[in-house]
């Protein structure tokens, strides 16, 4: 399902996760995604854009755990920056690659992710707004 360059770190950084090392999973899983993102898409099939935002999405997990979410923020935000790039680059072109139904959602469900953080961590208002009405236009 993986390649051999990222599952090791991804394996060690999940391990750490469920152990309770956040430390170590964040620089595991940061260097995973870091891999995978120099990756052509076509390695990661089959869904390349729920694998990088999947791992993405653990990353910001851990991050929010150790009590780090301006840095888990940065990393969602860059996720759902990725698939939106990517919905782009497939409008009027074709690509091999396609982004799927269940991508968009997972944008959504990003976007979502992030209005709730803008409010928990009282960002201004229109940031909060912003997210919200990406997610429900997505959908």
């Amino acid at each position: 399902m993986w390649p051999k360059i990222v599952r090791d770190d991804l394996r060690a950084g999940v391990k750490a996760k469920h152990q309770g090392n956040l430390n170590t999973s964040e620089r595991y899983l940061a260097r995973a995604l870091e891999t995978a993102l120099t990756l052509p898409l076509v390695e990661l099939t089959p869904d390349p854009h729920a694998k990088l935002s999947g791992i993405a999405i653990v990353l910001g997990e851990v991050l929010e755990t150790n009590n780090k979410p301006e840095k888990a923020y940065e990393v969602y935000v860059a996720a759902l920056e990725r698939i939106q790039d990517a919905v782009r680059q497939q409008k009027g072109q074709h690509v091999a690659i396609r982004v799927s139904g269940p991508d968009r959602v997972r944008a959504a469900a990003l976007a979502f992710k992030l209005a709730e953080m803008a409010e928990e961590y009282s960002q201004p208002e229109a940031e909060e707004e912003k997210w919200l009405v990406f997610a429900v236009e997505e959908l």
